[in-house]
């Protein structure tokens, strides 16, 4: 709480910063994004990963070179780029 207490309006008096330069919106709206994609990545794409096969590609003579579990890592993981 006391950082909180110790914010004080920016020049343009439009949000407000602690005086370590926090910006509590920041914090609470990157906060909740991280929550969304934990939760997308955990629940949606690698939550069976362990029954995915991965030793056989999924169509390779139409070029997915790839496994099924390479594709639930993938697209898991591309949440972050």
């Amino acid at each position: 709480m006391d950082a909180a207490a110790a914010a004080t309006p920016s020049s343009n008096n439009q949000y407000l910063q602690d005086s370590n330069g926090l910006e509590w919106t920041q914090m609470i709206e990157k906060g909740l994004m991280s929550a969304c994609f934990v939760s997308q990545l955990s629940q949606n794409y690698l939550e069976n990963i362990a029954d995915d096969d991965n030793t056989v590609a999924v169509d390779a003579s139409a070029g997915k070179h790839y496994t099924l579990m390479e594709h639930h890592w993938d697209e898991a993981y591309g949440y972050f780029h």
